[in-house]
């Protein structure tokens, strides 16, 4: 009876489909069929056996007309390439096993046509194999040995507490989670992610495990406690949980910035929580608010369930439409459902203006025959607009003490925003979402004397800016290039409107006031012309 009914259901996906105009095997043009890979799928320590395990895998998502792959490589503070920094896989040997998996499933890709996203869990440590035994790495180098150990004082300050005085050695899914409130840790995420951005040829970037574990739970550990007690890495004046929150979405714009100031095709998405509405505030993930400040490409919402139109599942997936801001969601689905729900919700994304879907996992995906409804004909996946055609602008950079020092938690403000930006570990900050214009940045920090810069965007640039304390802009440099030049004199000829032209404080034609008396007038267009001149 059940199969009969799940026969009708996606009979009427189907009929949905023809009335849209279209036949179920081409329902678009373009879009994501993508599957999951996760770090327990491949891995194998002969460098025979893996690299044939991995082409098999993506000769299969091909010959089905999948087009991207989510691809594990990196799950518990160890990966499966050769990383500088963090260990080899116990999935793999724990050890160097004579091939990179990485590169070889990007070559394996490409040469089968699948776009390929480096899929990297960013908040947890370790998890334990077997789970009840609560396992421990057994590599010394490992990360947890530094500073994940609930039971070394002195090497638990980036792990997940529960109150100050109680860190969480094992949690959800016996994962060792990450606390999102510490810079330090931020920072040497971003850099593992940025590892894998500048030295591989990857197509994007896919997140999981991006936000705190359980529901309701963020961690009371010591930095984030004094944190968030401070007005300076506190400026919106937030409570400890929303506090959480924003640490994890400042996370997430600072990830992007870096990903885009190096290499701005790569696509950035996550897995998320189902739940758009819940989520921000159970598990601090706020993939809406990513979304619409432009720090994330591709929301993908683990709708792992049953339910056709007008269920819960595609209420949920409305829901992520509405809440998307324009970028893509692809619906996230699971095997268990079995083959009929899964290509009944393909179809259905599609009549909904969904951007595809995604399938939790390969090693238990046995419906190949049976996609060929939905999947007959390869198709591409689809453009992102804002990427092809931009109308804003990022804006990155460092700050620096005068001696060159990285400074943490910098404020760092942007004229016409009203967003405060703080400084990564490293110094590192962003600015996603910048309309063109010209700009003044001004880095603050109780221990220095302010630094400014100015700064010029246009549509789609994406402009380093570095901050030093102590060194203030240059008058009469509109642009921020470090010089009076005849760049100045585009911008002159828009402001100067006669003798004695008069603007508000912080106009964008107060940046030509080479003189500093005040206003753009003549005097102010000599200023410029002796500087260019002297060559300065």
């Amino acid at each position: 009876m059940m199969d009969m009914k799940r026969s009708w259901i996606l009979a009427g996906a189907a009929l949905v489909a023809a009335f849209a105009g279209l036949s179920p095997a081409s329902a678009q043009p373009s879009e994501f069929r993508a599957m999951w890979v996760s770090r327990f799928e491949y891995p194998h320590p002969d460098p025979q056996i893996g690299p044939a395990i991995i082409d098999g895998l993506m000769a299969e998502l091909a010959d089905a007309n999948f087009n991207a792959v989510f691809f594990q490589v990196r799950g518990q503070g160890d990966v499966l390439y050769p990383s500088p920094e963090e260990v080899w896989s116990p999935l793999i040997g724990g050890a160097d096993p004579g091939y990179d998996p990485l590169a070889v499933a990007i070559a394996s890709a490409h040469a089968h046509g699948l776009e390929f996203h480096a899929y990297i869990n960013t908040h947890t440590c370790w998890q334990s194999d077997p789970a009840e035994a609560h396992t421990l790495p057994d590599d010394p180098n490992h990360l947890f040995w530094d500073h994940c150990n609930a039971d070394d004082a002195e090497h638990r300050d980036w792990l997940h507490h529960s109150n100050p005085l109680y860190p969480v050695q094992f949690s959800e899914s016996n994962y060792v989670w990450l606390a999102p409130g510490v810079p330090e840790c931020q920072a040497y995420t971003r850099r593992q992610i940025m590892y894998v951005v500048e030295n591989y040829d990857v197509d994007g970037v896919h997140f999981d495990r991006i936000r705190t574990p359980w529901s309701n739970q963020p961690s009371y550990d010591p930095i984030s406690l004094a944190r968030h007690a401070d007005g300076r890495t506190n400026p919106d004046g937030l409570d400890f949980g929303p506090w959480t929150r924003d640490q994890i979405t400042r996370q997430v714009r600072d990830i992007y910035g870096a990903i885009m100031s190096i290499k701005p095709h790569v696509k950035v998405s996550a897995a998320v929580f189902p739940n758009s509405t819940t989520a921000p505030e159970s598990q601090h993930q706020d993939a809406p608010t990513w979304a619409r400040d432009g720090a994330l490409d591709i929301i993908v919402p683990m709708m792992y369930g049953r339910g056709g139109e007008g269920s819960g599942w595609d209420s949920q997936l409305t829901d992520w439409l509405n809440a998307s801001s324009g970028r893509h969601v692809v619906a996230g689905q699971i095997t268990s459902v079995g083959s009929s729900w899964l290509t009944s919700q393909v179809l259905l994304s599609r009549v909904r203006g969904a951007a595809g879907n995604s399938v939790f996992s390969w090693s238990s995906f046995n419906y190949w025959s049976d996609y060929g409804l939905v999947y007959g004909a390869p198709a591409a996946t689809p453009a992102l607009p804002w990427k092809d055609d931009p109308t804003h602008a990022i804006i990155v950079g460092r700050v620096r003490a005068p001696g060159g020092a990285a400074v943490v938690d910098a404020q760092i403000l942007r004229t016409y925003g009203p967003y405060v930006a703080l400084s990564g570990a490293d110094g590192f900050y962003t600015f996603l979402k910048v309309p063109p214009g010209i700009y003044t940045l001004t880095a603050s920090h109780p221990d220095y004397e302010s630094g400014t810069r100015n700064v010029q965007v246009e549509a789609g640039d994406i402009v380093e800016a570095d901050l030093t304390f102590g060194v203030t802009a240059i008058a009469g440099d509109a642009n921020g290039d470090g010089a009076v030049d005849l760049d100045e004199l585009i911008w002159m000829d828009a402001c100067l409107t006669g003798p004695g032209a008069n603007y508000s404080p912080g106009h964008v034609c107060k940046f030509n006031d080479g003189d500093n008396d005040g206003d753009v007038d003549l005097a102010d267009l000599a200023e410029v012309q002796r500087h260019i001149a002297m060559g300065e």
